[in-house]
């Protein structure tokens, strides 16, 4: 069951980052948010800068695992 002082959003044919947005805004405001179709949303932009993110997660994470300082 969902509390009645819950939000439930419909994120049908939104645009992934604006509604994230728009929910990370009202959770800092303490509201209580459920979204239902998230397997609908869109994700804008070219497929180029989404590669090249993927590849900066792939990178920061292979990063953070290892050590910079190397002991002998």
């Amino acid at each position: 069951m969902v509390a009645s002082d819950t939000k439930i959003i419909d994120g049908r044919d939104h645009l992934y980052g604006r509604l994230c947005s728009i929910v990370a805004k009202e959770l800092l405001a303490g509201q209580k948010i459920v979204i239902v179709r998230c397997d609908e949303m869109c994700i804008s932009g070219s497929r180029e800068s989404s590669l090249r993110s993927e590849y900066l997660d792939l990178l920061f994470s292979v990063l953070l695992t290892r050590s910079l300082f190397y002991f002998e």
